[in-house]
């Protein structure tokens, strides 16, 4: 009987893990792009009220003064002429839609497993309902699909995430 190594054994369990995201198995090129995962313990932040529940596989990812609600891979978004369209929702700390409904918030992104033109953002509009509070509503295109680098920016504070977009 051959006996497999324990260390060959941990390094499988190892690439399991690294292959996951959200209790959910990731293959194709989700499997070799860096998503950004779930923290552990979980950010809860005081905003929205929404229960601490979020939409589908998503998380919330950032600190109180700059947070979104994301998914590691992102698949089935809708393709236009500039490419893959998604809207990603950011809080920033003490934003008042009503005082400033055109945020200061600067949104990038780059492909990072192949060239690729940069991230298209099509907007980023002050927007508010009940369980949500204020919140900044943005809409960007992915050129390609493959393994993007997401950054926004307000003035008082940075977050970047990592999605793969199928």
């Amino acid at each position: 009987m051959l006996r497999i190594p324990s260390t060959i054994g941990t390094l499988t369990m190892l690439f399991l893990l690294a292959a996951t995201a959200n209790g959910q198995k990731l293959s194709g090129p989700a499997a070799s792009c860096p998503v950004t995962r779930a923290p552990q313990p979980a950010f809860v932040p005081a905003v929205p009220n929404r229960g601490g529940a979020v939409w589908g596989n998503g998380f919330f990812y950032g600190d109180e003064n700059l947070f979104t609600e994301i998914q590691s891979v992102w698949t089935g978004l809708p393709h236009w002429e500039t490419g893959y369209r998604q809207k990603i929702v950011w809080w920033i700390r003490g934003y008042d839609w009503k005082a400033q409904p055109s945020p200061d918030l600067r949104i990038e992104g780059r492909r990072l497993d192949a060239p690729a033109p940069p991230l298209i953002v099509t907007g980023a509009n002050g927007s508010y309902t009940p369980d949500m509070g204020s919140f900044v509503m943005s809409g960007v295109n992915f050129p390609t699909e493959g393994c993007w680098e997401v950054t926004g920016r307000s003035k008082t504070a940075a977050l970047t995430f990592v999605v793969c977009v199928e």
